[in-house]
């Protein structure tokens, strides 16, 4: 009885580590040539959004602490979530001739800037936090 027992802990273990892998991507990377959406559910992470001179929208999250940022892209849309409070900062950096379809940032206990950005729409949700634009045009 007692090889059993160990041997669905070990199961359910296995299952629970390779489940929980793909909620949390790489903390660097570089989304599809298609990707013209953003959308962050964030607390306690600064975001920084730029432009630079690329393709497709990349990012950078350093999180103190070893923490997590999920970061996922679905459907074209660059997703970024934290289901607990961690500290640090996700840059993304979208392509200067990129006019993306879609912008929202929805942060608490953050600071976001927005630097030479074009957006059909932008909406930005705050508790806690400060919003700097600079350069940056939107069409609602």
């Amino acid at each position: 009885m007692k090889f059993y027992f160990l041997s669905f802990k070990r199961y359910v273990t296995f299952i629970f580590f390779f489940a929980t892998l793909p909620a949390f991507a790489l903390q660097e990377g570089k989304f599809n040539i298609n990707t013209k959406s953003i959308e962050a559910m964030l607390n306690g992470v600064d975001v920084k959004i730029l432009s630079y001179e690329g393709d497709a929208i990349s990012y950078k999250a350093e999180i103190e602490d070893n923490g997590k940022v999920s970061i996922i892209e679905d459907t074209n849309v660059a997703r970024f979530k934290n289901s607990y409070p961690v500290k640090g900062s996700v840059t993304l950096l979208v392509p200067k001739n990129m006019i993306l379809e879609s912008c929202r940032l929805y942060l608490t206990s953050s600071t976001i800037t927005l630097e030479s950005i074009k957006a059909i729409y932008f909406v930005s949700t705050m508790c806690l936090g400060s919003v700097d634009i600079k350069d940056s045009t939107f069409k609602c």
